[in-house]
């Protein structure tokens, strides 16, 4: 699939959910970047994809070991590459298919409790996006010198006021 050739108009959805996207990791900034041209301002971006520390990964018979698998982190660079910001995340699946699948019941009640025993291993994540309309513009970035030198400045000039002699304050005071 080219991204480029995605045939709707510029902000023409609310929202979009993206399952299986991420096939090819060299596809997936463009990917990203097409779904957020056609999103709108205020629009949504919802990703399902599979965790690296997840346990359905590493099962060759699930849907999820042929896509690409991120950590936190790496999802949040991707995002940014794409000019995305991340909004909420969750997680789902903590048990492997064969001890999950018996009843509905008994998957949610294995959710919660992997929620709350295992934060940060379930097998998907679950990502809300916006679009980050400043992304595009960097900061200025002051040096941290800079800053300090100019908080130093006025205890000079206040040393050469009284006299010459440098007071109590700024004696104390190591020298860079």
């Amino acid at each position: 699939m080219d991204p480029y050739a995605l045939p709707f108009d510029e902000d023409a959805f609310d929202r979009i959910v993206l399952v299986h996207a991420c096939a090819e990791e060299d596809q997936m900034v463009p990917l990203l970047r097409a779904a957020g041209r056609v999103l709108k301002d205020d629009g949504r971006l919802l990703m399902i994809l599979p965790s690296k520390l997840g346990g359905r990964l590493r099962q060759k018979n699930t849907p999820f070991a042929q896509d690409i698998a991120c950590s936190r982190t790496g999802l949040r660079t991707l995002l940014g590459h794409a000019m995305l910001l991340p909004e909420r995340r969750d997680e789902a699946l903590f048990l492997p298919a064969r001890q999950a699948c018996t009843s509905m019941r008994r998957g949610r009640r294995s959710d919660i409790a992997g929620k709350v025993l295992s934060p940060g291993l379930g097998s998907l994540m679950l990502v809300e996006a916006v679009k980050d309309v400043f992304s595009a513009t960097p900061l200025p970035v002051r040096s941290p010198r800079t800053w300090f030198k100019k908080m130093l400045c006025p205890a000079q000039e206040t040393a050469t006021q009284n006299n010459g002699s440098p007071p109590e304050s700024a004696a104390r005071m190591p020298e860079t």
